[in-house]
Parts: C-alpha cells; structure tokens; sequence
C-alpha cells in the first residue's frame, strides 16, 4: 500500500504500532506521511524500508557518505542499520514549534545511544556513570520534545 501511494504521490495515514516513538507518538495514534524526492534532515521522523517491512523513526545524525542514523525516541540506542537515503520513502507530518531546538534534541538523542552503547560494550568500571549520563541525555530530550513537536 506504501508503494501505491508513493508512485500516486498522496498523502497516506497510517497508524503508529509500538512504542519506540513515545512520548510523541504512542501505539494507536494516527500519523500522515507524505511522499517527497528529497534529502532528509537533522531531527525529521521519516519512514524507511527495511527488509523486514516499514519502520517509523527520527533522524539522529546525517553521514558525510549520505547514510542516515535513526533513532526511535522511547529508544535507548540507535538503530543498529544505517539507513540509505534511498530507502527513505516519507516524512511524518508533524508542527515543530523550533527547527534549531529539534536539531539541539536530536544531538541529545544521539548521545544517549552513544553513552548507552558505550556503557553496554566498553569497560565495565564505567557503566553506571555512563549509563547516569545517558538517563540525563534522554530525560533533557523527551522533556524538549514534548514542548517543540506534536504530530498533525
């Protein structure tokens, strides 16, 4: 159904399963995605193809080789592909009250998985000190979020 709609170039609603997108979105609610030729940014919720189906989540870092690291926000780490810009398919309708404050949250979230994954694979002697820093990291973003951006 993804692809009808993309090749009509229509606008597609669809509704949020699972919880990786809280506290924006929660499982049940209902989101517009909309179908464009176009680079993704810094903070943007896109909708990418993988080969077990679609997933739904917010662009946490840019690659200088054009690959893209998402990042569910009720996550703790990022996304363990890295995403080609080719297999973004759309974008989340959302209103976002400040572009430069969802940049700012997207970094935050960003740094979360980075402490997170630090404290997971790294030496053991640091874990609860990273893993406080990645609590803080995520508290400061969803907190930030909840301000600047609701979906449509």
């Amino acid at each position: 159904m993804v692809a009808a709609y993309q090749t009509m170039g229509k606008t597609l609603r669809i509704t949020v399963n699972g919880d990786s997108m809280r506290p924006i979105m929660n499982s049940g609610d209902k989101l517009w995605i909309y179908f464009a030729k176009r680079t993704p940014r810094l903070g943007e919720i896109v909708l990418f193809s993988t080969k077990d189906g679609y997933v739904i989540h917010r662009v946490v870092k840019c690659l200088k080789s054009g690959g893209l690291i998402t990042k569910g926000d009720g996550n703790y780490m990022w996304d363990s592909i890295v995403v080609s810009e080719a297999d973004v398919v759309g974008f989340a309708e959302t209103q976002c009250r400040s572009h430069i404050l969802m940049m700012f949250a997207s970094h935050l979230s960003y740094c979360e998985g980075k402490w997170n994954d630090l404290a997971y694979h790294g030496r053991r002697c640091m874990r609860r000190p990273r893993l406080m820093l990645g609590s803080f990291f995520r508290f400061v973003y969803q907190q930030m979020l909840k301000c600047i951006q609701s979906p449509i």
